[in-house]
Formats: structure tokens, C-alpha cells, sequence
């Protein structure tokens, strides 16, 4: 029998277990080795999946989310193909069964949920060990190949964001080497108009200036000699 035993634990604490009805070993004795298994995989943090040895039988280990473990007890001539296909099976379904329920809660006793979940284990394992194994890890093989394809896709679609984020920090450091020459050149063709105005307020200065001075000479003379005589000599006959 490819699968013989199946649990799912948080922690160290096994919430639910079941047994294949045609399993001959004492079912206390495996529950009780699957407990160690827990156990000494606690002290392995970051190992996803793991395999036990224990006499005739191989423990197959599946982590989850939120402290959860995925158990199952196989013979040795089974390999691991079947068996971690059966706990990423369990895995899908107890995540949406009950995914929450362990999330919100912060203790759960001791089969807390075997009776809501051992049921679905014990007929999981008929299945993988019927002709409707095959099927089922044709589900699940499909269902990981989706997966990867749609990883696939998000990677292509993060590469791709990538190329224009690079396309659109090159935009922006040419808008601001070209901001700073355009202000650069503003800053010139100011100064230059200020010069120019400057040339020309004088210019208009100077052309005022001798303007009045030709309506002097008219009445004055060239040096302007007469109007200041004038002022001079009626200044002495006042007095």
C-alpha cells in the first residue's frame, strides 16, 4: 500500500491522523512514531519537505503555512513521488477546509480536527492506492505545471516591467540633463538682455541729454556762455 498513514500537525501537536483500514500494524505504534518524527523535524527549521526512515516504513514530511506539517507513513519500495503527491493533495484541500480556522486561532488541541478531517485522509488514501492514484497525481502534476507556467509568466512580466522602468530612468535623466542646459541657457540669454537694455537705456540717455543741450545752444550759444551771462548780469542789477 503506498500510503498507510496520514496526519496533519501544527507545530508538534497532531490536529487530525488517519489509518488505512488494511493495514495490519498496530495503529498506536504508528501514531506514536509519527509524534518522533514531528518532533526531531522541529529542530529543522526551512527543510520543506523531509523523509524518516523508520523500520519497514519511510515518514514523509510536507510543510505548510502558519506552523502546519502534512504527514504520511509509506513502505520503503515506494519511493516519494506518490507520497509527497498525496501531501501536497491533503495540503490544497486542508488549506481551503480549514486554512483559516488554524490561521485565527492561537492554540489548537490535541485532534482538534480529526473529526472534520481524518475522513478526507482515509479516503485520499484509498485513492492513491486504487487505479484512481495515477489520476490523482495527474491532477496534481498538472495542477504544479500550471503553476510554473503562471510563475513563468509573472517572472517574464516582472522582467519586462524591468526594461522600462531602465527605459524610463534613462527618460528621466535625459529630461533633467536637458532641464539643466535649457536653464543654463535662459540664465545667458538674460544676462544678455539685461546688457542690452542697459546699452540701451544709456544710448536713450545720451540722446536726451544732447537733445537738451542743443535746445540750449538755440538760445545760449554753443559753451551756453549767454544764458548763464544773462543770469549773472540780472543777479548784479537786482542788487
Amino acid at each position: 500500500m503506498p500510503v498507510c498513514y496520514s496526519a496533519v500537525a501544527r507545530d508538534t501537536v497532531v490536529l487530525a491522523e488517519a489509518h488505512a483500514a488494511t493495514f495490519g500494524r498496530d495503529a498506536a505504534d504508528v501514531s506514536s512514531i509519527a509524534r518522533r518524527v514531528l518532533e526531531a523535524h522541529g529542530g529543522e527549521p526551512g527543510n520543506a519537505r523531509a523523509s524518516y526512515g523508520e523500520s519497514d516504513l519511510v515518514f514523509h514530511l510536507l510543510e505548510g503555512v502558519d506552523s502546519t506539517y502534512f504527514l504520511c507513513a509509506a513502505g520503503e519500495g515506494d519511493g516519494k513521488r506518490l507520497p509527497f503527491a498525496f501531501l501536497e493533495d491533503v495540503r490544497r484541500e486542508f488549506v481551503l477546509k480549514h486554512g483559516l480556522e488554524v490561521r485565527s486561532a492561537e492554540y489548537l488541541p490535541p485532534m482538534a480536527l480529526d473529526a472534520k478531517f481524518s475522513s478526507l485522509m482515509a479516503n485520499k488514501m484509498l485513492d492513491f492506492s486504487s487505479g484512481k492514484a495515477g489520476d490523482a497525481l495527474a491532477k496534481v502534476q498538472g495542477e504544479l505545471d500550471e503553476v510554473k507556467t503562471v510563475m513563468l509568466e509573472n517572472i517574464e512580466r516582472v522582467l519586462e516591467r524591468g526594461d522600462k522602468i531602465e527605459l524610463l530612468v534613462e527618460s528621466t535623466a535625459r529630461l533633467q540633463s536637458d532641464a539643466a542646459a535649457f536653464r543654463s541657457t535662459t540664465r545667458r540669454v538674460a544676462r544678455r538682455m539685461w546688457w542690452n537694455n542697459a546699452k540701451m537705456f544709456f544710448l536713450a540717455w545720451c540722446v536726451c541729454v544732447f537733445v537738451l543741450y542743443l535746445i540750449g545752444a538755440q538760445f545760449c550759444g554753443w559753451n551756453l556762455y549767454l544764458c548763464s551771462s544773462k543770469h549773472r548780469g540780472g543777479t548784479h542789477a537786482s542788487g
